[in-house]
């Protein structure tokens, strides 16, 4: 599986301030496992969240997913240290959190496009069909008068 970030490019993005990156990981905690850690939780919530609309994992990785990859673990490894819980009462969590989720909310709405990235084919939106063995295109629907009185029944797709 492709990572959408690396814990040396968060490095080189948290690492230009005054609080090193190395120095936010939980005491006890190897900074570099934790920071991978949370890379993987941001790699879940994007694959969770577009699975509908392409292929994941990505591989290779759109550009515009390592930004929210980027922005979606920042917020992971600043949380425990200013807000416990999303969402959180500082704005550095909430930015980060915003940036991914705004981008994240595009592509679910097809308002933002991943023209590097496999478009996945979702069958469940689609009418099935059972004609494989032989029956009829036979379904059921129920109509209703303006009574309430119920008119419908089966019926076949032909002709539609």
């Amino acid at each position: 599986m492709a990572n959408y970030t690396t814990y040396d490019e968060l490095k080189h993005l948290m690492d230009s301030g005054t609080v090193k990156l190395d120095q936010l990981a939980p005491d006890g905690l190897d900074p570099q496992a934790w920071v991978q850690e949370l890379i993987g939780y941001a790699q879940d919530e994007i694959d969770g969240r577009l699975e509908r609309r392409y292929v994941v994992p990505f591989d290779p990785t759109p550009s515009v997913v390592r930004v929210i990859a980027r922005y979606l673990a920042k917020a992971y490894i600043l949380n425990p240290n200013y807000a416990g819980e999303l969402p959180s009462e500082s704005k550095w969590v909430d930015i980060n959190y915003r940036r991914a989720d705004d981008l994240l909310r595009a592509i679910e709405r097809g308002d933002l496009k991943l023209t590097d990235a496999q478009e996945a084919v979702v069958l469940m939106d689609m009418p099935l069909s059972t004609t494989a063995d032989g029956r009829s295109r036979v379904f059921t629907q129920t109509i209703r008068d303006a009574s309430g009185e119920m008119i419908g029944g089966a019926g076949t797709l032909e002709g539609l």
